[in-house]
């Protein structure tokens, strides 16, 4: 009669028997690993995806200004505040100041232009005028090269 501790089993099969061990946990490393890039890569994406949000609706409410200064209203300065309130969290000291700077150049181009319809005296116009231009200079600046300038490390940063 046979018994089981009188059969041996080949060496070869010994051999990968110990191999399969190291072999399971290296698998199982690199699916981690992979899991860990496709989560890295979502997070990237979900940070771009709201920064560009703020970037689009801050763009969206400044692009109604621009085709019609003269119906600018503080609801515009308010509007833009709301839809710029988390770069702060987003965004570095250097974007916030510079949404700011906008923000203050819409109330300053809403507040001109309600003086404007009640001016009477030609200096006051001209100097009100001055001021809406100033303004609407300042706020044309989000779509030229000076903010997007700014923005692009932001935007092109990846987590590490």
């Amino acid at each position: 009669m046979c018994h089981l501790t009188d059969f041996q089993i080949p060496y070869w099969a010994q051999f990968l028997q110990a191999l399969a061990t190291p072999a399971i946990a290296l698998l199982a490393a690199v699916i981690g690993i992979c899991q860990w890039r496709t989560a890295h890569a979502k997070v990237v994406l979900d940070l771009f995806d709201r920064r560009m949000k703020i970037y689009g609706d801050c763009r969206s409410i400044l692009d109604k200004i621009i085709s019609s200064p003269s119906a600018t209203t503080t609801q515009d300065g308010a509007d833009f505040i709301r839809a710029s309130a988390d770069a702060e969290f987003l965004y570095g000291d250097n974007i916030v100041k510079y949404l700011e700077k906008v923000a203050d150049a819409i109330f300053d181009l809403a507040t001109s232009e309600a003086e404007l319809k009640n001016a009477t005296v030609s200096p006051e116009l001209t100097d009100l005028v001055a001021k809406s231009r100033a303004s609407v200079a300042s706020i044309k600046n989000f779509y030229k090269e000076d903010f997007r300038s700014i923005l692009r490390p932001y935007m092109n940063r990846r987590l590490r």
